[in-house]
């Protein structure tokens, strides 16, 4: 093996473990000197450690961001919910008034009928009874 090939190797076999491997291509390395293929690896780790922090941030931010709306969705639907619940009691509500006055009704209709019913019994008994003579 040639000196050159193994040091070439050693140097894919490094970029590799920090997975940089996408990050050159065989023109970057072609006649490079082990301290310039070094040179280059520490810029491309430099490089591969700026955007994984960038990305890690990206992350970060858009798992708060989620979680923001998934708090807000939470909470229109605890909204809405509320909303529905007071509509749902207003609605019962208004119909036990509703109710309670249609029963009331009833009874005092009633209670004029037995009136009126006891009225014309009261003329039909006065009717039949002979006047008294005294």
């Amino acid at each position: 093996m040639h000196f050159g090939m193994i040091d070439s190797f050693f140097f894919v076999i490094a970029v590799d473990k920090v997975c940089l491997i996408d990050l050159f291509s065989n023109s970057e390395l072609e006649g490079k000197t082990r301290e310039e293929k070094l040179k280059i690896l520490e810029e491309k780790r430099k490089q591969f450690r700026e955007e994984k922090s960038t990305a890690t941030v990206r992350n970060e931010i858009s798992r708060e961001k989620q979680r923001r709306e998934n708090v807000k969705s939470a909470q229109e639907a605890q909204r809405k919910r509320e909303e529905y619940q007071r509509k749902m009691m207003a609605e019962r509500k208004k119909r036990e008034d509703n109710d309670a006055t249609r029963r009331k009704n009833a009874i005092r209709q009633k209670i004029k009928d037995d009136k009126e019913r006891r009225q014309q019994k009261k003329k039909i008994e006065q009717s039949q009874q002979p006047p008294n003579q005294g």
